[in-house]
C-alpha cells in the first residue's frame, strides 16, 4: 500500500516547492533584465574581478571614475562589464553608477581632436575639440549625434556640443 497519501503536510510542501520555483524563475529573469548596458565607474579606484565575488582575483584596477563600461550580466550584487577594449571582468555593483559618459575615440586612423559642434552637423561652428581617450558627460543622442559636456580642467570651464557618433564610444545606435 505504498500509494501517495494527500495530507496537508504534502500538499503544503508542494506548494511551497511551486512557489519557489516561480519566484526563482521571475528573480533571474529580472537579473538581466537590463542587459546590455552602458554605465561608469563611480569612484577613483574600483577592482575588476575575475569572478563575481570577493573571493576571486582582481584582473586590473579603474584608476579613471566616469570611464564608460558595458555591462554585459549582473548578479544581485556584480556586474559583469566589458570596456573599449573588448576586455571582460566583475565589478561589485557599488563601483558603478548609472551616470551615462562616453570615451572620445577618434577616427581609429590618426590622433587629432574630436571637434564639438554647435549643432548636430558637419558643417555647424565648433565649440571645443575634446583629445582621443577624454571622458565626457553625455546628455543625450540623436540620430548619428551626440550632445556631451567636456571639462576643461586648464580653465576649469565646460563646453556643450554635438560629437558625431561614429568618434565616442559609450552608447547604442537608435
Amino acid at each position: 500500500m505504498g500509494g501517495f497519501k494527500s495530507t496537508s503536510k504534502n500538499v503544503f510542501v508542494c506548494t511551497l516547492a511551486v512557489l519557489w520555483a516561480a519566484w526563482s524563475a521571475v528573480a533571474h529573469a529580472n537579473e538581466d533584465a537590463n542587459v546590455p548596458r552602458f554605465e561608469s565607474i563611480k569612484w577613483d579606484r574600483v577592482n575588476v574581478r575575475n569572478g563575481p565575488g570577493m573571493d576571486h582575483s582582481i584582473k586590473w584596477v579603474y584608476l579613471a571614475p566616469s570611464y564608460p563600461v558595458e555591462v554585459k550580466q549582473e548578479t544581485d550584487e556584480w556586474r559583469l562589464i566589458e570596456d573599449v577594449d573588448g576586455q571582460q571582468g566583475w565589478i561589485y555593483h557599488q563601483g558603478l553608477t548609472d551616470d551615462r559618459t562616453l570615451l572620445v575615440v577618434g577616427n581609429g586612423r590618426d590622433k587629432l581632436p574630436v571637434a564639438l559642434r554647435e549643432e548636430p552637423k558637419l558643417d555647424a561652428s565648433i565649440v571645443a575639440a575634446a583629445q582621443i581617450g577624454v571622458i565626457v558627460s553625455l546628455k543625450e543622442c540623436k540620430q548619428q549625434w551626440c550632445l556631451a559636456v567636456v571639462k576643461d580642467t586648464s580653465n576649469d570651464r565646460s563646453y556643450q556640443g554635438w560629437l558625431h557618433r561614429s568618434l565616442v564610444w559609450g552608447h547604442y545606435p537608435d
